[in-house]
C-alpha cells in the first residue's frame, strides 16, 4: 500500500551545512530520496554518492557546479562524481541516491 507524507507534517532538519535543511521521505535507508531546503546563498560543500544522484529542483534557482538550475530542471551526478550545490534564491530540491 502507498504511504501519504503530507506537505503540513514535514519535519524539516537543520543539516550540516548553514542554511539548509533536510526531510527525510519514506525509509530514507533504503530509499536514498530527501527533500532539501536551502536558504538564498546557502552552499552544500563538494561531495559525492557512491551509487549516483538524480535531482529534482521543486522551486528556486540554484547552481550545480557551473550549471544553472531552475524548478523543473533534472540533474544527474554519475556514481563518485563530486559536485556542489549552491542556492541563488530560496531552493527546494529532491535528491534521489540510491543505496
Amino acid at each position: 500500500m502507498a504511504v501519504h507524507f503530507p506537505s503540513a507534517e514535514r519535519n524539516w532538519t537543520p543539516t550540516q551545512w548553514s542554511g539548509a535543511s533536510v526531510c527525510f521521505v519514506g525509509e530514507f535507508e533504503r530509499s536514498g530520496a530527501a527533500l532539501f531546503r536551502m536558504r538564498a546563498g546557502a552552499v552544500i560543500d563538494v561531495h559525492a554518492h557512491p551509487n549516483g544522484e538524480h535531482t529534482y529542483i521543486v522551486e528556486g534557482e540554484g547552481m550545480f557546479d557551473d550549471l544553472h538550475v531552475r524548478a523543473g530542471d533534472v540533474v544527474y551526478t554519475h556514481p563518485t562524481e563530486t559536485h556542489q550545490v549552491r542556492a541563488l534564491t530560496e531552493l527546494v530540491f529532491l535528491g534521489m541516491a540510491p543505496r
